[in-house]
């Protein structure tokens, strides 16, 4: 199965994220539905077809998401990666 895997910067921001996504999804999608997956925590499964995960919890579903098939990945603030220990400020 394809996914799609949003990875943002600041975990606060991930409700508003998917809020955005299923209106996007709704206007451009109108064959099938797809399901949005927040996680939260480290132990929560990959189960949907849009992932949105961030940077703190990434290092934890690695191992998961690199047996993923992913399709599409969107990486918010991407400078985040370029400085030491992923820390903007």
């Amino acid at each position: 199965m394809k996914v799609y895997v949003y990875i943002l910067h600041r975990q606060f921001a991930r409700f508003n994220v998917k809020r955005e996504l299923e209106f996007a999804m709704e206007r451009i999608s109108h064959k099938r539905e797809y399901t949005i997956q927040i996680i939260e925590k480290g132990k929560d499964p990959l189960e949907g077809d849009i992932i949105v995960i961030s940077y703190d919890l990434l290092h934890k579903k690695l191992p998961e998401l690199g047996k993923l098939e992913i399709d599409v990945l969107i990486i918010d603030e991407v400078s985040i990666c370029k400085v030491p220990f992923g820390k903007a400020y």
